[in-house]
C-alpha cells in the first residue's frame, strides 16, 4: 500500500472484475450504456466519471501487479490530488477540442479515437516544461467502467503510464517514447489479468495492442525502459 488514504476508495474483494462496484452501487442512477449516461444529469456523470478515475489510480498505487505499476499508480494519484493532472468527463470530446481548443478537424481526427479518452498536455512557452495534463473522457468511459471493468483499468493504466512518465521528465528527453511504453503498460495489466482469468474476453482495441506487445514491458527494447522515481 503506498497511497492510505486511496484505500477507502476500493472494495474488500480482491477481484479484479469488483473493483468498480463501490462506485457503481453509488452511481448506478447514470445508466449503462454511452446513450443512456449522455441522457443523465451532467453534474451525475461528471462525479461518477471522477470516482471511476480515483478508484483506477487508487487500485494500480495499492494493489499494481509490479513495484512498476504501483509507481505510475502513486505518480499519478499525487499529480491529480496537486490538479497537475486534471481529468474531465465532457459529452462531446470532439466539438469542445473544435470549439474550445479551435482545433479543424484533421487536427481533432489524429489525436481522437471514437469513444477513447483524449490525453492532452499544455506547454509552457519554452516546450521544456508543462502547465498541465488534461484527460477528456467521454461517456464510453463510464460505461466501459461499468460493463467491462478490466478494460476500464487497462485504458486508465494507458493515461497512467503517459502521465507518469511527465512525472518523471522523459517529456523533455524522451517524448517519443511516452505513448509506446503507455501501450506497453497497458499490456502489461492485460496479460496479468488474463493470468488470473484465463476465459476474459477483450474488445479488439484491446486485442490489438496485446498482439503489439505480447510480453508487455518486457516486449520494450532496454533502453525504453526505466525505473519510475516517485515524486515527493
Amino acid at each position: 500500500m503506498t497511497i492510505p488514504e486511496a484505500e477507502s476508495h476500493l472494495p474488500q474483494s480482491q477481484d479484479l472484475m469488483d473493483v468498480f462496484s463501490m462506485v457503481e452501487n453509488t452511481h448506478f442512477t447514470i445508466g449503462k450504456t454511452p446513450e443512456a449516461i449522455l441522457k443523465a444529469p451532467f453534474e451525475k456523470v461528471a462525479h461518477a466519471t471522477a470516482d471511476i478515475v480515483t478508484t483506477s489510480v487508487a487500485y494500480f498505487a495499492n494493489r499494481g501487479h509490479s513495484d512498476y505499476a504501483q509507481a505510475i499508480g502513486t505518480n499519478t494519484w499525487k499529480l491529480i490530488n496537486r490538479k497537475i493532472v486534471l481529468p474531465i468527463y465532457i459529452n462531446d470530446i470532439a466539438e469542445v477540442l473544435m470549439s474550445s481548443l479551435h482545433m479543424s478537424k484533421r487536427e481533432v481526427s489524429k489525436i481522437l479515437v471514437p469513444g477513447e479518452p483524449v490525453f492532452l498536455v499544455d506547454e509552457a512557452g519554452d516546450r521544456r516544461s508543462i502547465n498541465g495534463i488534461y484527460i477528456l473522457f467521454s461517456p464510453e468511459f463510464p460505461a466501459r467502467a461499468i460493463n467491462r471493468p478490466i478494460e476500464a483499468l487497462a485504458t486508465m493504466a494507458f493515461l497512467s503510464s503517459q502521465a507518469n512518465d511527465i512525472a518523471n521528465n522523459r517529456w523533455v528527453i524522451d517524448q517519443p517514447n511516452i505513448r509506446v511504453r503507455a501501450e506497453a503498460f497497458e499490456s502489461d495489466f492485460l496479460l496479468f489479468a488474463l493470468s488470473k482469468m484465463p476465459d476474459l474476453q477483450l474488445s479488439g482495441i484491446f486485442m490489438k495492442t496485446l498482439e503489439q506487445y505480447p510480453r508487455g514491458l518486457n516486449s520494450l527494447p532496454k533502453n525504453v525502459r526505466y525505473t519510475p522515481t516517485i515524486v515527493r
